[in-house]
């Protein structure tokens, strides 16, 4: 019973998804039911937090201060929009912005070439 007591409190998400995280917790959560250990809800829920990395400080502070009690599927729903943001985010930021720059190149009345980012009329007008 310690040492998966001292298992629980050593999980962490790391590198790995969500569900994956969570699974975790649950398999080792129901292991100490078995063998007459129950954890509660509250409990767990501060076990999944303290595991949370720096990406879900945020959250896990709003979870910490909501007044009203929140189940352990409620934690992993909320967990799981959070890892689709931040990937999102992360893809946001991968893609760099497309950009380009227009020149056109016309012939003036006398022939020679001119560069222009503007409408060949605008220059005629002017000369």
């Amino acid at each position: 019973m310690l040492s998966l007591c001292n298992i629980l409190m050593k999980t962490t998400k790391g590198s790995q998804s969500i569900a994956k995280y969570m699974q975790t917790i649950k398999i080792i959560t129901d292991d100490l039911v078995l063998m007459g250990y129950p954890l509660s809800e509250d409990e767990i829920i501060l076990h999944v937090l303290n595991g949370l990395g720096n990406d879900f400080k945020e959250i896990s502070a709003t979870i910490q201060a909501r007044d009203s009690p929140m189940t352990f599927e409620e934690l992993h729903n909320k967990l799981q929009d959070q890892e689709t943001l931040l990937k999102q985010d992360d893809t946001n930021m991968e893609t760099p912005p497309i950009t380009a720059q227009f020149h056109h190149k016309f012939s003036n009345h006398k022939g020679n070439s001119e560069k222009s980012g503007g409408h060949p009329r605008d220059n005629f007008n002017n000369k």
